[in-house]
């Protein structure tokens, strides 16, 4: 799924970084027996392999899901995370179309599903930290008083709001203005609007 997706990013002229991983057995097995009742053939995992795709404006995201639509011809599960955390990412839930899975060297991937986490590059970054330091809580941390630990999330979290959002809308009119005034270029032989 990497190399498709990576294929596509690249064709499309897309701005990103992208990161995959596929999940480690001793983890499935973690998740499976902590969620049994969802869990009843290994296809119900949705998650085996993950793909992030980190890109430079938040506008991109949008833009990649209708490319992503018209290349993959099945079901395609959307949805939209702004968690309590301050955590921003669009997560998406779909398996390869069936004129891929016919092809040998993708066979084995029919009836499995792939999870694609869209982010822009500032969310990713603040959730990379937060993940690190409160989601996979080290010992260290459960050791602090709990107030120390509920003053540092505030404190991501207004960082989120206050500055990081702020921050991404500054980007992306920036780059709005920046590309109408290329386009409009008397360098440019073409003018677009």
């Amino acid at each position: 799924m990497y190399g498709i997706l990576n294929s596509l990013l690249n064709d499309k002229g897309y701005k990103f970084q992208i990161t995959s991983r596929t999940k480690e057995l001793a983890s499935l097995e973690k998740k499976v027996n902590y969620k049994s009742k969802f869990y009843k053939k290994l296809s119900d995992v949705e998650d085996l392999s993950g793909i992030r795709i980190v890109f430079y404006l938040e506008s991109d995201i949008g833009k990649f899901i209708a490319d992503l639509r018209k290349e993959i011809n099945g079901d395609l599960k959307v949805e939209k995370n702004n968690k309590q955390n301050g955590y921003k990412a669009t997560h998406l839930i779909f398996g390869l179309a069936e004129n891929r899975v016919s092809l040998a060297e993708y066979s084995k991937y029919a009836g499995l599903k792939c999870e694609v986490q869209l982010t822009q590059i500032l969310y990713h970054a603040w959730s990379e930290i937060e993940h690190d330091i409160f989601y996979k809580t080290p010992p260290e941390l459960e050791k602090l008083d709990k107030k120390i630990v509920t003053d540092s999330k505030k404190e991501m979290k207004n960082a989120m709001d206050n500055y990081l959002s702020n921050a991404a809308g500054i980007f992306e009119k920036v780059v709005s203005k920046l590309m109408r005034k290329k386009v409009k270029s008397p360098n440019n032989n073409v003018d677009k609007e």
